[in-house]
């Protein structure tokens, strides 16, 4: 009998959402940032992490938290910050757009006199109670391309009151699928 109870308990709990999200798509043109901030400016960049504030709260899906700010990596993620510290993969403390080992396009490349040639930067845009965060990752490379061809761009917007998550997803240059990606690549 308690071994019945625990089972009927379990799927009850799994029943639950953890992520109270809705999925819809739809195809406009691409537009690049104009006027954000640019991370890592002229620096060939690989497997890096910085703290970036939204500039107004956003309830994150991770134990419903509001966060006013999020650390961002070169993985093609956003993730929760947390008590000012910098959590990796914990459930529901992520947002992802891409799952791959992105870097600066110029990394790999064994010239070492070619300059930077990707960016990551973010702006907050709009007026107090519907701004939108944004995160675009340009041009960006993958860490296993060798040939410093493939190349990818997205965005991750983030907007105020109603808390939705919006993916924009620009041109794809990608000759080596699995390569690139590790069996990975665009991630929601």
């Amino acid at each position: 009998f308690l071994l019945l109870i625990l089972f009927i308990g379990m799927l009850e709990a799994q029943s639950q959402v953890l992520y109270p999200y809705n999925f819809s798509s739809n195809t406009t043109a691409y537009q690049p940032l104009v006027g954000a901030t640019t991370l890592f400016q002229g620096e060939k960049w690989d497997d890096t992490v910085a703290y970036i504030p939204i500039g107004f709260s956003f309830k994150w899906a991770y134990d419903n938290y509001s966060t006013d700010s999020v650390w961002i990596d070169t993985y093609g993620i956003l993730h929760a910050k947390v008590d000012s510290i910098f959590i990796w993969g914990f459930p529901g403390s992520t947002i992802s757009g891409y799952w791959a080992d992105l870097c600066d396009l110029a990394y790999n490349n064994p010239d070492s006199t070619v300059p930077a040639q990707s960016s990551i930067s973010y702006q907050t845009t709009g007026n107090a109670g519907s701004r939108i965060f944004k995160v675009e990752y340009k041009n960006c490379g993958f860490y296993n391309d060798t040939s410093a061809l493939d190349a990818v761009n997205f965005q991750i917007w983030l907007y105020e009151g109603s808390n939705v998550i919006e993916y924009h997803y620009g041109k794809q240059d990608i000759q080596d699928i699995e390569l690139d990606f590790d069996a990975t690549g665009p991630h929601i």
